[in-house]
């Protein structure tokens, strides 16, 4: 299983780290709606992409249930995102 970040639609400046099953990992690209365990409720969430290469896995990594079909982030509107995040959320 690969590790990627997602972002999710809580009240929480972070990314959260999932696993992807490998039936999965061709649909789980940048800008995918993926749906996944958070707590005892299932969330639609943004795949940002894998996680760095070095970084420690954080303990009791859940799986992705499953990446939804359809409309998706741009790379560009993604990558825009994230410096608007990093400039506001410092």
């Amino acid at each position: 299983m690969r590790l990627i970040d997602l972002a999710l639609p809580v009240p929480l400046a972070q990314v959260f780290t999932y696993a992807v099953p490998d039936a999965l990992i061709a649909a789980a690209v940048p800008g995918a709606r993926a749906v996944c365990p958070f707590g005892a409720r299932k969330v639609v969430g943004v795949v940002l992409g894998p996680r760095p290469e070095g970084a420690a896995p954080p303990p009791n990594v859940r799986p992705i249930v499953s990446v939804l079909e359809g409309a998706s982030l741009p790379e560009e509107l993604l990558g825009f995102l994230r410096d608007l995040a990093s400039y506001y959320l410092a």
